[in-house]
């Protein structure tokens, strides 16, 4: 699914046929809040997280069904629901009962909204479907970050914030939790083998 999804989202594709190109314009200058569902709740965490990283924006992400008893009722009762965005991270094998939800909650909450945006799992597996919509979220993440004119690559906060704890930690004679030694496999060295090479990170492609 990797090698498939890949090629369409790179940054020789063009905006008018790159789903994360597109995205990534369609949620510039607001708060997105990312919604998943069944298998695709773990995937719209890592949405987050990625936005959070390689953007630098604040984002948020929850789930179906519980977002509606706690999430929904705020789209409509502040003024400020127009700074977010909505990302829905829809599944074609999602529950008919699910599917009516979220439809729902998108007509009497998300119209509250600035934009919504839905992004559709391909593929027949498991996997394949989370890994299709995890793909479009990573490269995402980079696109916005061009726009924003910020480099995706550099983490300083979360390496100043590892450093600081990490000699607290030694004074103590303790490891500390942000640590390499206790996340060994955090930081540009733990890419998944179909994500960006750092250096075309770095590089704005000529359409974002």
């Amino acid at each position: 699914m990797l090698a498939e999804m890949v090629p369409l989202l790179a940054p020789e594709t063009p905006t008018g046929g790159n789903v994360a190109k597109q995205l990534a314009h369609t949620i510039h200058q607001t708060i997105p809040v990312v919604y998943g569902q069944g298998l695709l709740r773990a995937v719209a965490r890592r949405w987050r997280t990625q936005l959070n990283e390689n953007s630098k924006v604040l984002a948020r992400d929850d789930v179906f069904p519980e977002c509606n008893h706690n999430d929904s009722p705020a789209w409509g009762g502040t003024d400020t629901a127009q700074l977010f965005s909505a990302v829905l991270l829809r599944d074609p094998q999602e529950a008919p009962e699910m599917a009516d939800r979220i439809e729902l909650t998108r007509e009497m909450a998300f119209r509250h909204a600035r934009v919504v945006a839905e992004v559709s799992a391909r593929g027949e597996g498991a996997l394949a479907r989370m890994l299709s919509t995890l793909v479009v979220g990573d490269y995402a993440s980079l696109y916005l970050a061009f726009l924003r004119g910020i480099d995706p690559a550099p983490i300083e906060m979360i390496e100043d914030l590892s450093a600081r704890s990490s000699r607290g930690a030694r004074a103590r004679g303790m490891i500390s939790p942000w640590s390499h030694e206790a996340c060994p496999g955090h930081g540009a060295s733990g890419q998944w083998p179909g994500q960006p090479p750092l250096q075309q990170q770095r590089h704005r492609p000529a359409d974002v």
